[in-house]
């Protein structure tokens, strides 16, 4: 009797905190959505310096 009283009490918390976690890792609705901050460009092949000359 002792032992199915753990099975189920174990089954219980497992329950909940699958239920907890998936609360806490849903995004958000009210953030706004991703974007790139990256622009990229094309530099011709050839000599690049870096820096300040």
């Amino acid at each position: 009797m002792k032992k199915a009283v753990v099975v189920v009490v174990s089954i219980i918390s497992i329950a909940v905190l699958v239920i907890v976690l998936v609360i806490a890792l849903k995004p958000k609705k009210d953030s706004p959505p991703t974007e790139s901050i990256v622009d990229m460009i094309l530099v011709e092949k050839g000599t690049f310096t870096m820096g300040d000359t």
